[in-house]
């Protein structure tokens, strides 16, 4: 009778053991700063990638969703090139972007050739999004009325992101129409059953590369090719970036959004900006002055002495920056890697 439940405690032992396995860890290594590791190989340059609140990865590459937990990946959603709605693999997408998630797990991703922003639910059930909003115009009369719109076909998104109860959508050329008076490039739409499109921004494009949003929502960050600039929300108050800088890929706010992270295409590098001092600091890889159509190493290791081959964006969650890489030209080369931050 022992000996059967010693037994059971060792195959219990070994299935909680297992279980605890499975995934990979929320925080990446607080002992060690600037850590970087490779989470996994992956089928090629990815266009999109949000990591979930317990540490599953889900990224894209050209027309599919995959799903890393732990050593585990898998295929999500989509598969051919083509456009419907439905649940995992009969999903079908048409050249997928960035990617966003929010805190019920949902994924919101561009589907660029579609024209389209698509909601998958932590169970795989695709949608296509369809928005509410007020459209304005001029009567006969000069007088300006309103009526209740909605529109779905979105074109040219450059990037996306989840905030509280707000999905924030840019375009890199300015037809996200909220009012048929004005033209916006920015809008914060509510998550709610309507989807309503409640506030529409002007921003200057200029190559857009990337926006991220205070988690008080006061302030929203977007970059472009002359560097970053800060959007106050309640009173629309653009302020300019005096930090000139045209060779990042994109960013994300952290420590309390006292500070930026930002990898280098040219330099294959990750850099620290202070928003209150506008210093850069080199954290992670080596600088390398080779042409960005030739591969670059990719070595594990702590700061700089870890080294990148292209860096196409990155994503934060909690203590880690997450890192997706490849050859630009060669589709080669390409993987997920996490790097500590404070």
């Amino acid at each position: 009778m022992r000996k059967t439940l010693f037994v059971s405690m060792l195959i219990l032992a070994s299935i909680v053991a297992c279980h605890k396995n499975d995934g990979p860890p929320i925080d990446c290594d607080r002992d060690t700063l600037y850590k970087v590791t490779t989470v996994m190989d992956i089928e090629g340059v990815t266009g999109g990638m949000a990591i979930a609140d317990d540490g599953s990865i889900f990224y894209n590459v050209n027309n599919k969703i995959y799903k890393i937990k732990g050593r585990h990946k898998s295929l999500f959603a989509g598969g051919e090139a083509g456009f419907n709605d439905g649940s995992g693999v009969s999903a079908r997408f048409n050249d997928l972007g960035r990617m966003a998630i929010d805190a019920d797990n949902n994924l919101y991703v561009v589907d660029k050739n579609n024209h389209r922003i698509r909601k998958i639910t932590k169970y795989g059930n695709v949608s296509s999004m369809v928005f509410s909003y007020s459209r304005s115009f001029r009567d006969p009369s000069g007088q300006i009325q309103v009526i209740p719109d909605t529109i779905s076909d979105l074109k040219d998104i450059a990037d996306l992101n989840v905030k509280g109860k707000h999905l924030y959508i840019a375009s890199y050329t300015g037809h996200i129409i909220v009012d048929a008076l004005v033209d916006y490039n920015a809008v914060q739409c509510r998550l709610d059953s309507s989807n309503y499109l409640s506030r529409g921004f002007r921003l200057y494009n200029n190559s857009f590369r990337s926006l991220d949003i205070t988690a008080n929502e006061k302030f929203l960050y977007w970059g472009n090719m002359f560097g970053i600039y800060k959007l106050d929300l309640a009173t629309t108050i653009v302020t300019t970036a005096q930090y000139y800088d045209n060779q990042f890929v994109n960013f994300v706010l952290g420590e309390a959004d006292s500070v930026v992270y930002k990898p280098r295409l040219d330099k294959c590098v990750i850099d620290r900006m202070s928003l209150a001092t506008e210093t850069d600091s080199l954290i992670a890889g080596q600088l390398n002055n080779s042409h960005t159509n030739e591969p670059h190493p990719s070595i594990d290791g702590i700061g700089t002495k870890a080294s990148f081959n292209h860096i196409h964006f990155i994503k934060k969650k909690k203590n880690c920056l997450y890192i997706a890489e490849g050859n630009i030209t060669d589709n080669l080369g390409a993987k997920i890697r996490k790097m500590s931050i404070p």
